[in-house]
């Protein structure tokens, strides 16, 4: 993985750990702060439930006090609607509704009955139904009723079937005439469900008289409300959910997920650019280290980044021209060492000519010095002679090989006709030995310098040359083929071969298996064809009766443009 992905995983991952443990003890945190506070929050739902039913009874008796004081309005028309003869009892009833109504509205009271000493109802606010009808459930509970509310299921005349309504109800005797003939009684209530409404709290549910079990992980608390002599309490349940703690915890969460997708994104752009301003340098050291590796000495980086990036890229510049010194000296130590080399073979080479020479002019001058062999001076001075011109014509081809060898101008490179030059080095050496042509067809043109390649291809035709002549059934073939964007070149013969051991120093100045021979001419060969970007092999040639024979493989680069034949410009 490249070091500018994982820097930029690396800070989205910085951005995003620590957000991770933030939001878990967040959550915890809220989530226990929260169970804490509706904990608290039912505590104080129970103390308000028990003062609004308490506060509900007092107000309500209150209420139903000032309805009954002596001369109070709604007392006189109680009287008369109880005591009105027969003719004026409709109206006065009548009346006595109609001021029922507006006291039940001034008062806050949900439910106003009004009985007369033998249970029949005068007055019934909400349920007119039972006006003027005897009822014997409302009589008892009149009877029963003392000094303190209760809590009754209210049935009204129109609910047939179902649960009542549950109110707090008081009720109040009417002044009675006599001991054995009472004079009334009144209801009055209100309803249990509007004193304590459902919703005690935005998470706490109030049920009265619950039917159902509390929901799974619900706090409930229970309130027991008195509701009257000889009657069990009412049940008020106070249930905690933490629907609203859940929904906080998701919205929690979401923005948590919102803020971590935001600051990774943030961080992995801020990764993106520290990493470029991190790896820029180093992706130029590193294509800096590939340019030196391919030779390039004069490469200098410019020094950016941090002080470390900056300090890193001057020992790199310092290093590579440390490194092209050191080549420059090695070079010219090389150099000074090859050419002592080179010095040395060639005064070998010239001294080898320069004995015989020295011989034969110190026996012509030792034959003329005696009298009785001038008859043989003539004959001694013409094989002398011949000597000389020998040896010192093959001086001068040692020189004249050397001097080419040394002053080698560099290739002009361009596309060359592989088979057209193949053919051309062939026809020079046709008269002198049988040359065999295999050359591909379709063969791409070769970049090198026409006339330094020919030169090569004439070597290796005259080394073939010699070591064949005087063979039987004497073979060269000269093949050409390409593959892989190279164009391959061979001259093969079937003469005695190379040995293994001189092989390894074949291409070496002065190294040759010719008793004739300079030993630069495969050397000018291999000089050529490593100029050229390419290389040759030395392999078996075609095997004869004189040995295995010998063969030269030139692999060569192929040229991105046509070779001048091909162009009609040859």
């Amino acid at each position: 993985m490249r070091l500018g992905t994982q820097l930029t995983i690396a800070f989205g991952a910085i951005a995003l750990l620590p957000l991770v443990p933030m939001t878990l003890i967040g959550r915890e945190v809220i989530g226990n702060r929260y169970r804490q506070e509706l904990r608290h929050s039912l505590d104080e739902a129970v103390t308000r439930t028990e003062h609004d039913y308490e506060l509900a009874v007092r107000d309500l008796e209150r209420a139903s006090t000032r309805l009954l004081q002596r001369d109070a309005p709604f007392a006189e028309a109680v009287a008369r609607a109880r005591d009105a003869p027969a003719e004026a009892k409709a109206e006065a009833r009548a009346a006595l509704t109609e001021l029922a109504a507006r006291e039940a509205r001034a008062r806050g009271l949900d439910v106003l009955l009004v009985l007369d000493g033998v249970g029949e109802v005068l007055a019934a606010t909400g349920d007119p139904g039972r006006e003027g009808r005897r009822d014997a459930s409302l009589l008892a509970r009149a009877l029963a009723g003392g000094a303190r509310a209760r809590i009754i299921e209210e049935r009204p005349g129109f609910v047939k079937q179902g649960a009542g309504r549950l109110a707090i109800e008081i009720s109040r005797e009417l002044g009675a005439e006599t001991p054995a003939h009472r004079g009334g009684w009144i209801i009055a209530g209100s309803w249990l469900d509007e004193i304590l409404p459902e919703r005690a709290a935005p998470s706490i549910e109030r049920v009265v008289r619950p039917t159902s079990a509390a929901p799974a992980g619900a706090v409930v608390r229970r309130v027991e409300l008195e509701a009257g002599p000889d009657q069990p309490p009412v049940v008020v349940e106070l249930r905690a959910t933490d629907q609203t703690l859940a929904a906080l915890l998701r919205e929690l969460s979401l923005a948590a997920a919102v803020l971590a997708l935001g600051g990774v994104v943030l961080a992995l752009v801020a990764g993106a650019g520290v990493s470029r301003l991190i790896t820029r340098p180093l992706g130029e050291l590193a294509e800096g280290a590939d340019a030196v590796a391919r030779g390039r000495r004069d490469l200098r980086l410019p020094e950016r980044g941090g002080q470390e990036l900056v300090g890193l890229t001057r020992r790199f510049n310092e290093m590579v021209g440390a490194l092209a010194g050191a080549e420059e000296s090695a070079l010219r130590a090389e150099r000074a060492a090859a050419w002592r080399q080179m010095a040395q073979h060639l005064a070998h080479e010239l001294k080898n000519p320069l004995t015989p020479i020295q011989m034969s002019i110190e026996t012509l001058q030792r034959t003329r010095a005696r009298p009785d062999r001038a008859a043989e001076f003539d004959r001694l001075f013409d094989e002398s002679a011949r000597v000389i011109l020998d040896e010192v014509t093959r001086l001068k081809t040692i020189v004249s090989e050397f001097s080419r060898f040394a002053r080698l101008p560099a290739p002009s490179l361009a596309a060359v006709d592989v088979a057209e030059l193949c053919e051309s080095a062939a026809r020079l050496y046709e008269s002198a030995v049988p040359i065999e042509r295999e050359l591909a067809a379709d063969l791409p043109a070769a970049r090198a310098d026409r006339d330094q390649l020919q030169q090569v291809l004439v070597n290796l035709l005259e080394n073939a040359r010699e070591a064949v002549v005087g063979g039987a059934a004497p073979r060269v073939v000269v093949r050409a083929s390409s593959a892989g964007g190279r164009v391959f070149l061979a001259v093969l013969d079937n003469g005695a071969g190379i040995s293994d051991a001189v092989r390894d120093r074949l291409f070496q100045p002065y190294a040759t298996t010719k008793s004739g021979g300079s030993g630069l001419g495969l050397a000018l060969v291999h000089r050529i064809v490593s100029e050229h970007g390419g290389s040759i092999t030395v392999v078996d040639g075609l095997p004869g009766p004189s040995g295995p024979g010998a063969g030269f493989v030139i692999s060569l680069p192929v040229s991105i443009t046509p070779a001048a034949s091909e162009t009609g410009t040859h």
